[in-house]
């Protein structure tokens, strides 16, 4: 096994053989996303496939904790830091031609903007400018490939994060423990929607409809979903190469 490319590389030439494949697990904090991005690249790997997984983790900025007890002040910042740091690495490794498998998309930020506007925590003129930089910058970015949805129920969020940051695994950005399961309980209720939007745009919208879209079950154990999704990746690989 090979060493995983740098998902910050800047010196590499950028591919003739045309763009990457975007592949994206979508869901909710602890929902196993990280798991199960990190097993696929390992596959792909395997395969001779130059890829990259890219944890959410990774576009945490130093200030995130802020985000949480001083919501105001500081949600507006970090959120446009998550999307101009995704909307990078996708741009600079789908460009190289490398396979990039990401914990959540960039169609996912959207969703704690809209949260943090709907408690006011981010004001109006913000959100609309959010929303403008977003429009110019998701023209450049391709619809995933592969889409995964797993969205745990919220108490199985809330039992794997405890155990996480017990385990010193994830540090402890929520200030104290009502504030945590507000936040996942709302989480788990907007990526509920969300899903459901994906589930329409892949059956109604032609531009999404090339999209491989599938369901996995978050409570299943760990590694029970690589077969499929690698399936539907080296499907979508095998189409690009004709």
């Amino acid at each position: 096994m090979t060493a995983a490319p740098d998902a910050y590389d800047i010196t590499t030439p950028v591919a003739r053989t045309g763009r990457g494949l975007y592949v994206a697990v979508s869901g909710n904090t602890s929902g196993g996303k990280s798991t199960l991005v990190e097993q696929l690249r390992r596959e792909l790997d395997a395969d001779g496939v130059p890829a990259i997984g890219v944890s959410e983790r990774a576009f945490h900025h130093r200030f995130l904790p802020l985000m949480f007890s001083r919501s105001s002040e500081f949600a507006f910042p970090i959120q446009l830091s998550f999307m101009l740091e995704r909307h990078m690495v996708l741009l600079r490794n789908l460009a190289l031609g490398r396979t990039v498998v990401m914990e959540r998309s960039h169609l996912d930020d959207i969703l704690f903007v809209r949260e943090h506007a709907a408690a006011g925590n981010i004001a109006a003129d913000q959100f609309a400018a959010y929303r403008g930089l977003a429009h110019v910058l998701h023209a450049r970015i391709p619809a995933p490939d592969v889409l995964v949805l797993m969205n745990p129920p919220a108490e199985v969020s809330l039992k794997r994060l405890a155990a996480a940051e017990e385990a010193g695994e994830r540090p402890r950005e929520f200030p104290d423990e009502a504030a945590k399961r507000g936040w996942v309980e709302r989480w788990h209720e907007m990526y509920e929607d969300l899903h459901a939007q994906f589930r329409e745009r892949r059956a109604n919208d032609p531009e999404f409809a090339r999209v491989s879209l599938l369901e996995v079950d978050p409570e299943a154990p760990a590694g029970s979903a690589v077969p499929e999704v690698l399936t539907a990746i080296r499907e979508k690989r095998g189409l690009r190469s004709r």
